[in-house]
């Protein structure tokens, strides 16, 4: 490329910046002599120029015969008709469904050598898991037991635990988190998949129900793709009812190539397939949670006996039918158990609270339920009014207990 730009050698600023020189270093359209010669008053066109012409025909805009259109490859699949190569998809459910440990567990799958998942055949790759809520550490420790395998036969997951917000271009998350990718990719041979868990965690100050704001995330999540051909899976919410999907704008449905809904809570769940690309919906896969012991609780300030453990999935033979969903009310309390295990401070006792009891304040539980039940303030004062009664609810059953600020669950 000649530097700076040659009218001599480039029809255009344009066509220099983008390395496409004049053939055979035909001189600038004004000085044309001869058969090069372009007659006065006529816009230069691809027939003026074939290397023009050729730049344009070699795009992906150019349209193919038929014969070239059935030639191209078959589409190819992660794992064989669950989640297609190079696709975007979602898994969602509401709080405690068992979303991020089935997610976990596709990851780690695909990242190992000869696995297969639920009994399909998977493209085994390396797999990169940001994990914007984090609670992975037991979680992989407990796979990682429950397999009996050490961590070393999972060197092709990795995990972001850092914060990112992909809608806030000027964070410069989503550059550093592409760059941090295509590293990981040169140095695990390529990726395959990368889970962004979850969207909300991701999009901090934005909204799920607007269209611009979904629409940004969509962006962001196909410039992953884009990045290292990879598939990107977003890990979500369902909604207030869970019968009318994922959280959020509609704009997320309809640009999925995959979409996965989890549902039950107690024993048997089901991740059933709602949409996919290429392929048949309404697969099932049914699995539970099992406990997985991880020994001795090494918090300082854990009672004597205390044990830490966490979960595994364990796919079962046949699918469970959906399960009923959970009411709000035991969403809320799931929501308030979240934040005991993420902020909970153990208390040291006063006259209304007692010694040793784990509690988080009213506004830290009042955070998640927000997230965890799909309210938002667009509606007014829709979450004050409506976690008031799920409080006062909770509060009159006995489940809970309050001493502002804190809040407990009841032994």
């Amino acid at each position: 490329m000649s530097d700076p730009f040659d009218p001599n050698a480039y029809a255009s600023e344009a066509d220099y910046r983008a390395g496409r020189r004049r053939p055979n270093g035909a001189d600038h359209a004004d000085a044309r002599h001869g058969d090069n010669a372009r007659p006065k008053g006529r816009e230069s066109t691809a027939d003026d120029d074939p290397g023009r012409g050729r730049d344009r025909a070699s795009t992906s805009l150019r349209a193919l015969s038929v014969v070239e259109l059935v030639r191209q490859p078959s589409p190819r699949w992660i794992v064989r008709g669950v989640i297609p190569e190079r696709s975007l998809g979602v898994v969602f459910g509401a709080s405690g469904s068992g979303k991020t440990f089935l997610v976990l567990d596709l990851a780690a799958t695909v990242s190992r050598k000869g696995m297969r998942w639920f009994g399909h055949r998977v493209r085994s790759g390396s797999v990169i898991y940001v994990a914007g809520e984090g609670h992975l550490k037991l979680r992989m420790e407990a796979y990682l037991n429950h397999h009996n395998i050490p961590a070393e036969d999972l060197k092709g997951l990795r995990v972001v635990t850092s914060s990112v917000n992909l809608l806030a271009l000027e964070s410069g998350d989503l550059e550093t988190l592409i760059v941090e990718i295509k590293q990981a990719s040169r140095e695990l041979g390529g990726v395959v998949l990368v889970v962004l868990d979850t969207l909300n965690a991701m999009m901090a100050g934005g909204d799920e129900n607007s269209s611009k704001d979904m629409g940004a995330m969509i962006v962001a999540a196909r410039r992953i793709m884009d990045a290292v051909a990879c598939s990107v899976l977003f890990v979500h919410h369902s909604g207030k009812d869970e019968t009318k999907g994922s959280r959020g704008h509609s704009s997320l449905k309809a640009a999925v190539d995959m979409e996965i809904q989890v549902t039950g809570y107690e024993g048997d769940r089901l991740a059933e397939v709602l949409k996919l690309r290429d392929g048949e919906t309404g697969k099932r896969l049914g699995f539970r949670l099992e406990s997985v012991d991880l020994g001795p609780d090494p918090d300082p300030d854990a009672d004597e006996g205390d044990r830490i453990s966490s979960c595994v999935v364990h796919p079962l033979d046949h699918a469970p039918e959906k399960a009923k969903p959970k009411t709000r009310r035991e969403v809320a309390l799931d929501a308030l158990r979240e934040a005991i295990s993420e902020y909970g401070k153990k208390m040291p006792g006063t006259s209304t609270i007692p010694a040793g009891v784990n509690a988080v304040t009213l506004d830290q539980w009042k955070s998640r339920w927000a997230l965890r039940t799909g309210y938002d303030d667009s509606t007014g004062n829709s979450i004050a009014v409506n976690f008031h009664k799920d409080k006062d609810v909770l509060l009159k059953s006995g489940a809970i207990v309050i001493s502002k600020p804190y809040v407990w669950v009841s032994k």
